[in-house]
């Protein structure tokens, strides 16, 4: 099956003066909705998702040739880099989009997902930049990546209580990005609006726990990845885990804590509809059986 490619199915989109966003991200849903069928289905979406990254990648390497060892400056100016800097995003929306629409279909797990997000999300914003890692004095980031489905389910509820003001993609890269990958164009550090430093010490604590899997909070990390005037650190949640039941009921504390019961409570799901499965198997083995 010869690989997908947008570009030549809408070659209208590279002479448009706005990147059309919109229809691109149709174009992502008709995609899946047509490989749904498939039999090497997620075979197919990775060996699509590879040509078009190798694609978008020449077109990086092209806007600055090496030669002599050095890199040619491009020129930003040119009709030519102009095309290939649309083009580069077209790719990199596409991309985006049709992962974000296999997210949460049962023709996938979410196993599957992450590690088509983890292959493909890093390297998905313009042009190629310099690698930039935030640092503070001689810190720099450090947590180890959470789940791309708690990312999102932590964002919408810190936007729902007004906690937070970013974009969402820039909360998932600081969160859900192995630290020292490259990036095109690193995530800004997120702002945080609230004004009671209990819920900022709660979230970072839990943070740090859904990247280590153990409650160990990495104050000195905070800065990096949170701007705020409020000076969080571990005296701030002494006096409320004296109080367990104010601790574990706290607003912040159950966005964490409602996380785990979901996916605890979907695994147990999982493994009752496997044994079901595996009781069914065998009754049908019997009754074939010679």
């Amino acid at each position: 099956m010869t690989p997908y490619n947008i570009i030549q199915q809408h070659p209208e989109w590279v002479t448009s003066e706005r990147t059309p966003r919109a229809a691109i991200q149709n174009e992502a849903r008709r995609y899946v909705r047509e490989l749904e069928g498939s039999k090497n289905f997620s075979s197919l979406i990775t060996e699509d998702l590879d040509d078009l990254l190798r694609q978008r990648d020449a077109i990086n390497d092209f806007a600055g040739v090496v030669a002599d060892g050095k890199t040619a400056q491009a020129n930003t100016d040119s009709p030519e880099y102009l095309t290939d800097r649309r083009k580069a995003q077209i790719y990199a929306i596409f991309i985006k989009a049709v992962i974000s629409e296999l997210s949460g279909k049962a023709i996938c797990t979410a196993a599957q997902v992450e590690e088509w997000r983890e292959r493909y999300a890093v390297k998905l914003e313009g042009l190629k930049g310099k690698t930039t890692t935030a640092k503070a004095g001689n810190e720099t980031r450090s947590l180890e990546p959470i789940l791309y489905s708690r990312a999102k389910q932590i964002y919408k509820a810190l936007i729902d209580y007004s906690l937070i003001d970013c974009e969402e993609s820039d909360f998932t890269n600081l969160f859900c990005v192995a630290p020292g990958k490259h990036y095109d164009k690193a995530p800004n550090t997120i702002e945080w609006k609230g004004k009671v430093k209990l819920e900022l010490a709660i979230f970072w604590e839990s943070m740090c726990y859904f990247s280590t899997g153990i409650y160990r909070t990495k104050w000195k990390q905070l800065p990096l990845y949170i701007k705020t005037d409020l000076q969080a650190n571990k005296g701030d949640l002494k006096d409320v885990k004296k109080d367990r039941n104010a601790y574990f009921s706290h607003k912040i504390k159950r966005i964490f804590d409602n996380i785990l019961e979901k996916e605890n409570e979907e695994n147990k799901n999982k493994e009752i509809d496997a044994l079901a499965e595996a009781k069914a198997d065998k009754k049908i083995s019997k009754l074939f059986k010679i």
